[in-house]
């Protein structure tokens, strides 16, 4: 089974104030680049959407440039998240299904995608969501390929929860905190930075 990881990427990153937190450093690397390379990790195709006109995210996904890695532009990246998911089933049009990856979730591994990945090609007519430890529902999201076509009805913000409301998803639970681990403010990252045990801070 070789679905598409889709990483959308064309926010605004309003919260941040005048920072970029895609552009944040990980790993020695910008977030929007880090997560670029652990989704590629996989050996699944990878694709990234970014807003037009924003270079600095263009330049930053260079740094990993990949055979399996595709940067799609968002035109209209005012219209929000469902222009990515959009454009991303598009591009899964030829694969099994999607796999949507947060760009803003710094604690996913390799390791938790893969165990995703295996766990979605047991049901893979199946929608299906990451968990963490307590329950909480995050990312990654599985779209089955059947479901794909039904994102051109998506507007604004709504994404996912929009088109899989009516499904049944799977629960697929990763390690602590990794699915529901997002950081949309300057203090978010501070305090992520201050406590986060991973031997990298």
């Amino acid at each position: 089974m070789t679905p598409l990881i889709l990483i959308p990427a064309a926010g605004a990153s309003s919260r941040m104030g005048e920072q970029d937190k895609l552009l944040e450093q990980v790993d020695g690397l910008p977030l929007i680049a880090r997560q670029a390379r652990v989704a590629l990790a996989t050996g699944l195709p990878v694709s990234v959407t970014v807003p037009a006109g924003n270079l600095a995210r263009a330049t930053a996904l260079s740094q990993v440039a990949h055979p399996n890695l595709s940067v799609q532009v968002i035109e209209t990246p005012e219209n929000g998240l469902s222009e990515s998911i959009k454009q991303g089933a598009r591009a899964a049009a030829h694969h099994d299904g999607m796999i949507v990856m947060l760009a803003d979730l710094p604690e996913l591994e390799p390791d938790d995608l893969l165990l995703f990945a295996d766990e979605i090609a047991k049901t893979p007519d199946r929608a299906a969501r990451a968990t963490d430890e307590t329950g909480g529902r995050g990312h990654p999201v599985f779209v089955p390929h059947h479901r794909l076509p039904d994102a051109e009805s998506l507007s604004g913000d709504a994404g996912l929860a929009e088109l899989l409301e009516r499904e049944e998803l799977r629960q697929i639970l990763l390690k602590a905190a990794k699915a529901t681990t997002d950081l949309d403010t300057p203090e978010d990252w501070q305090e992520w930075r201050a406590n986060y045990i991973g031997g990298r801070y």
